[in-house]
C-alpha cells in the first residue's frame, strides 16, 4: 500500500510494519528512501506529522498555526478513503421486475437484502 503525501514523502507498509519514505536523487534519478519504520498507520500518520510540522520555514506564532492547519489539510487529503459505491440490482441475479420495484434503501443494499425487496413486490 503506498500514500503519496507529496513529492516528498510517502507512506508505505509491508506486511508487518507502516514506513515513512523520502525522495531523494540517487546516480541522477529520484527514488525512495525508508526513514522510519512503525508498528501501527496511527504511529506513523502522527510521526509524518511531526516531521512535516518541523520543516515549516515560520516567523511567529499565527504563520505557525496556519502551517500545522496546511500540514493537517495535506495529511488528511492524502489518507482519505477514495472509492465510489455503485448500487445495482443486476448483482443480485434475481429475475425481480424492475419496474414495480421499491426504491433502494438509502445505504447500498446486499444481495439478500435486494431479493426480499423484489420478492415483496412480487406478492
Amino acid at each position: 500500500m503506498n500514500f503519496v503525501i507529496d513529492e516528498n514523502y510517502r507512506i508505505t507498509s509491508d506486511r508487518n510494519q507502516w514506513i515513512i519514505q523520502r525522495s531523494r536523487k540517487r546516480k541522477g534519478k529520484f527514488v525512495w528512501e525508508s526513514i522510519a519504520y512503525f508498528s501501527t498507520l496511527d504511529r506513523c500518520v502522527q510521526r509524518l506529522g511531526v516531521m512535516l510540522c518541523r520543516e515549516l520555514e515560520t516567523e511567529g506564532v499565527s504563520e505557525a498555526l496556519a502551517g500545522i492547519d496546511a500540514v493537517s489539510a495535506k495529511l488528511s487529503q492524502a489518507l482519505s478513503p477514495r472509492f465510489e459505491v455503485a448500487t445495482r440490482f443486476d448483482d443480485a441475479n434475481t429475475d425481480c421486475d424492475r419496474s414495480s420495484a421499491k426504491a433502494p434503501p438509502p445505504a447500498s443494499p446486499t444481495r439478500d437484502q435486494a431479493i426480499k425487496t423484489c420478492s415483496e413486490n412480487a406478492e
